[in-house]
């Protein structure tokens, strides 16, 4: 079987256009996106910290659990749209 991958339309030194009906789609968050994306990774941090309660003490489970954390807390910034998503 043979894959025939097509040559990109653009040149090297071209850049993107800022009028595309892409980046006018994307320029702005929109609510749905922030709640999917946003409660999934708060979701990704709870199930993260739950596997964490099953680990021996020590550091390893520290260090789970600070990714945990770390994890929620993107998710929630996610949602909220604070920093690092939205303006500092």
């Amino acid at each position: 079987m043979k894959v025939i991958i097509p040559e990109p339309n653009r040149k090297k030194d071209d850049k993107p256009n800022p009028d595309s009906i892409v980046s006018k789609r994307h320029s702005e968050d929109c609510l749905p996106c922030r709640l999917v994306s946003g409660s999934g990774v708060v979701g990704i941090g709870g199930y993260i910290y739950s596997q964490a309660k099953h680990r021996p003490p020590g550091a390893g489970k520290n260090l789970i659990v600070c990714t945990a954390l770390v994890t929620a807390y993107i998710g929630v910034a996610r949602l909220v749209q604070i920093f690092p998503f939205g303006k500092k």
